[in-house]
């Protein structure tokens, strides 16, 4: 029993160290530098890729443009009046957070 036992742990233990060679493990980088991206470059979109995804995103109701700093896309819709203004700033964050969560639940 006693060396049954041993020689099952024996076998885990090989199978285990065999494991950790295969051809896929060997040479892969196993230190990384933090907030650096050792990867492979990424490559650099063409104008039609580029126009795919913003129509795309356009279509998604997103105004791209404003979302990232530029001018507005030239196909967004305008602003309706069933939106608020936005609140003031000097609003505590916590209680323009939990005045935001009453009005969306309906109370």
């Amino acid at each position: 029993m006693g060396r049954t036992i041993i020689a099952c742990a024996a076998v885990v233990l090989v199978a285990g160290a065999l494991a950790g060679c295969r051809e896929e493990e060997q040479g892969r980088r196993l230190s990384f530098d933090k907030g650096t991206y050792t990867g492979p470059a990424d490559t650099a979109l063409s104008k039609a890729q580029m126009d795919e995804l913003t129509n795309r995103a356009a279509l998604q109701g997103g105004d791209i443009g404003s979302a990232a700093g530029g001018p507005p896309a030239v196909d967004s819709p305008p602003r309706t009046t069933q939106e608020r203004a936005p609140e003031s700033s000097t609003a505590l964050p916590e209680k323009a957070l939990s005045d935001r969560v009453r009005m969306q639940s309906g109370n």
